[in-house]
């Protein structure tokens, strides 16, 4: 565990943990968990992707959602739509559900994105249902970058 500003701390690997406690981590708050950030040369400079050095403008995706997992095994490149598939629900979601929404009364409909668009699975009874129809076509169509409502 690597510590950060604000008592939080950074998960990473035993291998990686001397190279990077040699730098002072903070802690940036986004979302659900942040990420663990430091300062080099007037630049911020985000531990994943300082682990993976990609280039600029490849996303490093965290598998598990969390930014503060720093794991290699949790880190991936990806493309921007990979990482969007593979992210948690927006704050804004009332239903706190992916891919799915409120109809009409006692209807939700589920919908996800494929090639760029909007496609609509169905409306269903219950949220849990439309839910589980999202899964099932987020699995189809987004392999491994697919973030479950029911894992």
């Amino acid at each position: 565990q690597l510590p950060l500003s604000r008592g939080k701390l950074a998960l990473v690997d035993d291998e990686d943990f001397e190279m990077l406690n040699r730098f002072k981590w903070s802690f940036l708050p986004y979302k659900q968990s942040g990420y663990a950030v430091m300062k080099f040369e007037k630049k911020q400079i985000r531990l994943h992707r300082y682990l993976l050095n990609p280039p600029s403008g490849v996303p490093v995706d965290h598998k598990n959602g969390d930014g503060l997992n720093n794991t290699r095994a949790n880190l991936r490149l990806c493309s921007y739509a990979e990482n969007a598939r593979n992210s948690v629900v927006r704050s804004n979601n009332k239903l706190g559900l992916k891919g799915v929404k409120v109809a009409s009364k006692n209807r939700y409909a589920a919908n996800i994105y494929i090639g760029g668009k909007q496609t609509h699975l169905g409306c269903f009874t219950s949220k849990k249902e439309a839910a589980i129809a999202y899964d099932k076509a987020a699995v189809k169509h987004y392999g491994e970058f697919a973030k479950l409502n029911y894992a």
